[in-house]
């Protein structure tokens, strides 16, 4: 069974791209265009991974990923945060507030791949551990 990924991002050409780039990888991709969506979609779709942009309408990443957080259901969601935001103490409040990456745009498509892969492994891996 192929691992879902979570896509929020507002930018309809980083969405095209990412969700050919994953389905090229065997991934199976849901998308969302804004942070309350992106919301939603975590509890719709038990996403095995989330990729979140921070600067969204409605709801930014930052407030996105500090919900999950408070939900021990998600605590473990691994979570990519994709932004255009370079400044040090963007990375270092993503990172505080329970990101488990921040890579910024424009980024290395190979170096994204690598690090779901990463992610998605120690995911599995601890998953096993709990069953």
């Amino acid at each position: 069974m192929a691992h879902k990924i979570l896509l929020v991002d507002d930018e309809p050409n980083i969405v095209k791209t990412l969700t050919f780039r994953l389905k090229a990888n065997n991934y199976e991709v849901v998308s969302a265009s804004d942070g309350e969506a992106g919301l939603r979609a975590v509890y719709e779709q038990s996403p095995d991974l989330m990729i979140l942009d921070i600067m969204m309408p409605k709801m930014d990443g930052f407030e996105v990923c500090q919900r999950l957080r408070a939900d021990l259901r998600f605590k473990r969601l691994p979570i990519l945060m994709l932004t255009a935001k370079a400044q040090a103490i963007d990375k270092i409040w993503g990172e505080r507030i329970g990101a488990t990456e921040y890579l910024v745009k424009p980024f290395d498509s190979n170096e994204l791949l690598n690090k779901i892969a990463q992610y998605l492994a120690e995911s599995d891996a601890e998953k096993k551990k709990v069953e």
